[in-house]
């Protein structure tokens, strides 16, 4: 009788063992990072992304585009994360100026075709955003007073208006996109 019930429990724990597995495995077809064609297809019809034509890792990050701005409010923290995710930067920063200006910086080097339009989609109503790209390092800026240039902050001046082996060494320009 003992081996009969090992046997007995031995087939349903397999039977459970392989409805896991098949849960897990469609669990995985169904992750953005993880699905694939038709099952991509999907995931970009809940999120409200059209395929387009694009393949698996373009729409992949169409669709990630599209999240953050779906359920994004336009703070401060989103506006620098979803730029992060569209121009792939390591610096950032953001600078709110009156009257309801935010103006973003990011040194990202690969720039999302959707840029522009998730950005304004994300920013909040009413509030003109402007974003600039520099190319490593901190931009030039003034203070809020009379237009007196500063320096980034920690920053003094001697140590960007000097030259060093005849190469000026200074602030960054800028490339405006909104």
């Amino acid at each position: 009788m003992a081996q009969n019930l090992k046997a007995m429990v031995g087939i349903l724990v397999s039977q459970v063992q392989e409805l896991e597995n098949q849960l897990s495995l469609l669990d995985t077809k169904r992750r953005i990072n993880t699905a694939l064609g038709d099952q991509l297809d999907t995931v970009g019809e809940i999120a409200g992304e059209p395929r387009l034509g694009r393949d698996d890792e373009e729409y992949r990050s169409a669709i990630k585009s599209r999240l953050l701005v779906n359920q994004g409010s336009g703070t401060p923290e989103e506006l620098l994360t979803a730029l992060q995710f569209l121009t792939q930067a390591t610096n950032m920063s953001v600078v709110e100026v009156q009257p309801a200006t935010v103006i973003l910086y990011t040194d990202g080097t690969e720039i999302a075709p959707t840029l522009t339009t998730d950005m304004l989609k994300l920013k909040p109503a009413g509030v003109n955003l402007q974003i600039q790209i520099i190319a490593g390092g901190i931009p030039f800026s003034f203070d809020d007073e009379g237009g007196v240039p500063r320096p980034p902050e920690g920053k003094s001046f001697s140590e960007y208006n000097y030259t060093e082996g005849g190469a000026p060494v200074g602030g960054q320009f800028t490339e405006a996109l909104l």
